[in-house]
């Protein structure tokens, strides 16, 4: 669903992640203006490709790599930094495996992408 969010409806990897993973429309109606129109047109578009239920998934391409967690975070999701690199897994212990020191670990909230774009 990804690959046909962007590469053949050409949608940014950030909205096309925000058609899989929508914020409620509860936190959609207390956007500013602009934000809330928006994502109502993207879960009125894509509201069938929308996942429900628990997952985190790894996305990569030649352009680089997205991670992804369900809006309500029932699977974790763990990111971090080392100079250029970036790491992702389901815990933080698997990035210290590869990276024992890195610059910077962080959840991501619920339904936020993290993109790495490859710098080519």
């Amino acid at each position: 669903m990804l690959d046909l969010l962007i590469r053949k409806h050409g949608l940014t990897p950030e909205l096309a992640s925000m058609a899989l993973a929508a914020p409620f429309w509860d936190m959609i109606d207390r956007m500013p203006e602009e934000d809330r129109q928006l994502l109502t047109a993207i879960r009125q578009v894509y509201g069938s490709g929308l996942l429900n239920g628990p997952f985190a998934i790894l996305f990569a391409s030649n352009e680089g790599l997205i991670g992804l967690n369900d809006r309500v975070k029932l699977r974790p999701l763990v990111c971090a930094t080392k100079g250029d690199f970036v790491y992702m897994a389901s815990e933080e212990a698997a990035i210290r495996e590869i990276c024992p020191a890195p610059d910077y670990v962080w959840s991501p909230r619920g339904g936020e992408p993290v993109v790495a774009k490859l710098n080519i």
